[in-house]
């Protein structure tokens, strides 16, 4: 039979694991959010025929880091997720803004 000390230090050393596993988890998921927002908010250059848009260049420039200071600083949650796609929508809605308005 273990001592309540014994007990504790096992505790302990579960509770210490659990921790190092769901910080290791978060930073998985903000990786993710990262590769994630390198493709979404990249600039795809124009393709034959088009002008280039460098308003577009600069509105995703600013769209990316600002994705990159939510992903900084806020948890890792659905709601980090819904703001990162609620701003690639607001990104697309300014694209076709420039395309259509230029």
């Amino acid at each position: 039979m273990a001592t309540p000390e014994e007990d504790s230090a096992l505790v302990a050393t579960e509770e210490a694991r659990k921790s190092v596993e769901d910080s290791q988890k978060e930073r998985v998921a903000k990786l993710a959010l990262l590769r994630r927002i390198n493709i979404d908010f990249k600039y795809h250059s124009p393709r034959e025929g088009q002008p280039a848009q460098y308003a577009m260049v600069r509105v995703r420039a600013g769209a990316h880091r600002l994705a990159e200071t939510m992903i900084d600083e806020c948890p890792i949650s659905r709601e980090l997720s819904t703001a990162v796609t609620t701003l690639e929508t607001a990104v697309m809605h300014a694209s076709a803004a420039i395309r259509r308005h230029g």
